[in-house]
Formats: structure tokens, C-alpha cells, sequence
């Protein structure tokens, strides 16, 4: 049986590199564009200039600052749902639960932690609030997002209904 090793083991050699593209040095062909469009979410904060970050950034202050100044009928005023290029100001029992929620986590402070631009219809702000008990309890820390959708040029805060407690 001990002959035969040696020439077995050629065999599998010479498997493994005809298996390998005949010798020749293999290259990783794709197309580009194709990897980008199966990921919708590729950042494309480059494709957006200063303007566009400063409004988003401006807008975000200002929505903030609403909340911290306890202004929730402002703050709800910046709110916009689009569906498709259709801008429209939140349904009224919308309006309410995120009226309500807003009570239930007033905003001592907050802070802006990142932005991200996806596409006109998919930009984030991330931001921190630092939530005081109505009772002067101690302080909690939340996490939360901002969207925002770009129509015919002009920026709009947008929501996402997540109240899941109908």
C-alpha cells in the first residue's frame, strides 16, 4: 500500500490546482453597482453637500429644543408623514399618542450624535435626551431616531408609528 501513497498523493495535487482555474491566477469579478443596490442602505452622506447637513442639523435643533421647552404642539408641528412625494401633516390620533408620549418623557438635555444619509427618502438622526422623572426622580438616558425625507428640494421631519399600545 505504500507505493500507491506518493502517486495518490500527486493525483490530489494535481486535482486541487486544475480545481483552481488551470494554473492561472484567479480575480474576483462583480459589478459594483450591482453590491451597491442590493444593500439600500449604503451611506451616501457624500452625494449630500453642507446645506443639506446644516438643514437637517437645524431642523433637528429646533425640534429638540421644542421638546426640551416642554412646546409639544410645536414639536408635533414639524412632524410630516410622506408617502411617496404626498406630504401631509400627522392624523389626528397619531398626533395624540405622540402628544402623549412626549408627556411621559419630558426632555431635560439632549445631544446629537450622528447623522445619516441614506437617499432622500431614508435620513436618520440619531440623538440622546436625558429624560427627568415628572417628579424630579432621577435622570434617565434614551436613545432615540429622527427621519427625515427630502421632497422637491425641501427637508421634512417625518415619524415612523411605532406605538404599539392601541
Amino acid at each position: 500500500m505504500k507505493p500507491l501513497y506518493p502517486i495518490f498523493s500527486i493525483l490530489i495535487s494535481s486535482a486541487l490546482l486544475i480545481s483552481c482555474g488551470n494554473g492561472q491566477k484567479q480575480t474576483d469579478t462583480f459589478d459594483r453597482n450591482e453590491i451597491l443596490n442590493s444593500n439600500d442602505r449604503v451611506d451616501a452622506s457624500s452625494v449630500y453637500n453642507s446645506g443639506d447637513t446644516a438643514e437637517v442639523m437645524r431642523l433637528t435643533k429646533e425640534y429638540l429644543e421644542y421638546l426640551k421647552g416642554s412646546n409639544y404642539e410645536a414639536a408635533i408641528s414639524m412632524l410630516s408623514q410622506v408617502n411617496d412625494s404626498t406630504v401631509t401633516e400627522l392624523e389626528d390620533a397619531q398626533a395624540k399618542r405622540m402628544m402623549r408620549n412626549m408627556r411621559l418623557f419630558p426632555v431635560e438635555n439632549y445631544s446629537i450624535n450622528d447623522v445619516r444619509f441614506y437617499s432622500d427618502n431614508d435620513t436618520e438622526v440619531s440623538y440622546t435626551i436625558n429624560q427627568t422623572d415628572v417628579e424630579e426622580g432621577p435622570s434617565t438616558v434614551m436613545k432615540c431616531m429622527l427621519c427625515f425625507r427630502k421632497v422637491d428640494g425641501k427637508w421634512y421631519a417625518t415619524v415612523i408609528d411605532t406605538d404599539y399600545s392601541r
